[in-house]
């Protein structure tokens, strides 16, 4: 990560976190999978050090919408490869969470108050959004400079912007990656998906224990993406948050390795 620091949330919740645009690069250690399961318990607050560090809504506004240059303007939650290159460049192989367009400049990365989904019916959650719509570029394979598939809608991610109103201050996002053996670059995705949602679940008391829980008992009803076979097999856990008025909480993090 290039920085981060940790505050001791409510007594037992260790949060990291992350600096204005800073990222997290953790390798997995997880030989020969052919079933890797990968799932964070995150949040956002203010841009403000110390004094954001708990701050999930008010004045100033976590709010934000800018014109993207490049793909360190573009959020990415899921997996990569070890490299020095950002997702989106040349010898980098990505699968998860992300608004990025391969070779496309000059549209916009945005965050949005929501409801649960892609409506204001409420202001309980905030939502990252690809500035040309709700329904676009939230999730992706992206292999070096090509998009090697991408799905839309019903998997939009939430953070949450009113405690009460969400039922807890992080939520668990989770991705599963199968292959048809330990030497196999043809990889799948799958993620939770929901009406304009991919949100697992909302808690205050996030822990390794209920991250493995769910990671084991992956949900049923999910969106596919592959497989594809990719230059190079992901080995690190990569997060990024290109955002200047908000910061990424990471409460716990954690992977599975089931076959």
């Amino acid at each position: 990560m290039s920085f981060a620091k940790t505050i001791n949330k409510g007594g037992t919740d260790k949060t990291v976190i992350h600096d204005v645009r800073a990222f997290l690069n953790q390798p997995i250690e997880a030989p020969d999978w052919t079933d890797l399961r990968v799932g964070w318990f995150l949040s956002v607050c203010g841009s403000a050090d110390p004094a954001d560090d708990d701050r999930i809504s008010g004045a100033p506004t976590l709010a934000e919408s800018f014109t993207q240059a490049g793909p360190s303007d573009k959020w990415f939650i899921g997996i990569r490869n070890t490299g020095t290159n950002f997702p989106g460049e040349s010898g980098v192989v990505f699968l998860g969470y992300t608004n990025h367009v391969p070779n496309q400049i000059g549209d916009a990365t945005s965050l949005v108050s929501s409801d649960l989904g892609i409506g204001t019916t409420n202001s309980n959650y905030w939502r990252p959004k690809h500035g040309n719509g709700d329904i676009l570029h939230l999730a992706k394979i992206l292999d070096g400079e090509s998009e090697r598939w991408s799905n839309n809608d019903n998997i939009q991610t939430h953070f949450v912007q009113n405690i009460a109103g969400a039922g807890g201050y992080a939520v668990l996002h989770m991705l599963r990656f199968t292959r048809p053996s330990a030497t196999s670059n043809a990889i799948t995705m799958t993620m939770k998906q929901g009406v304009h949602t991919s949100d697992v679940l909302y808690t205050s008391t996030p822990s390794e224990p209920l991250i493995r829980s769910n990671l084991e008992a992956f949900p049923t009803t999910v969106q596919t993406f592959g497989p594809v076979t990719l230059s190079a097999v992901p080995d690190s856990i990569w997060l990024y948050w290109p955002f200047r008025n908000s910061r990424l909480r990471n409460h716990c993090c954690g992977f599975v390795k089931v076959g």
